[in-house]
């Protein structure tokens, strides 16, 4: 391969990149004209659906956990046994919480009450010397400013909408 051949796979690939650039350039352009005005916008009550991906870091069976009561038999004890039990001296491989441990809610339109991990509390921040208090999770979602979007996620295949429509079994 000579000289010359190189220089023009270079020349090829930075003039792909140029397009590229281009392209994606003239796409945004139209959207910049939209900002102006969504500054502009100043409704009350602004909600959004905050997705947070965490890439395999989240331990979600102890994020939002069924809090029924600790019979045999309920939600919350088919959680436990799920999970190995609760971590103890005597039972290190456990993996659930403590009942009492959660934090509890009561959706209004769930059958059932549920647990927050006990990390969703309210709690405070030290930046310096200045103290600040802040709400958790569990307050968030009591004052009706936090939801939870369970059972969402990418399937394994995708399926059709007829397998969808007729209740087929989620991959």
């Amino acid at each position: 391969m000579g000289h010359h051949s190189s220089n023009n796979r270079r020349e090829f690939l930075k003039k792909l990149g140029c397009s590229f650039a281009a392209g994606s350039l003239a796409s945004l352009i139209p959207q910049l004209a939209l900002m102006p005005r969504a500054m502009a916008q100043s409704a009350t009550g602004y909600r959004a659906l905050v997705c947070v991906y965490l890439a395999g870091a989240n331990d979600s069976w102890n994020w939002l956990v069924p809090r029924d009561s600790e019979s045999s038999g309920s939600r919350y004890d088919t959680y436990r046994l799920t999970r190995g039990g609760v971590y103890s001296g005597s039972n290190s491989s456990g993996l659930a919480l403590a009942f009492n441990d959660l934090l509890p809610i009561t959706p209004s339109n769930q059958p059932s009450a549920y647990g927050l991990h006990p990390a969703n509390a309210d709690f405070t921040a030290v930046n310096g010397s200045a103290a600040q208090a802040h709400s958790g999770i569990q307050s968030l979602f009591n004052q009706g400013k936090a939801a939870f979007v369970c059972n969402t996620g990418t399937l394994v295949r995708p399926i059709s909408k007829s397998e969808y429509e007729n209740g087929a079994p989620r991959p």
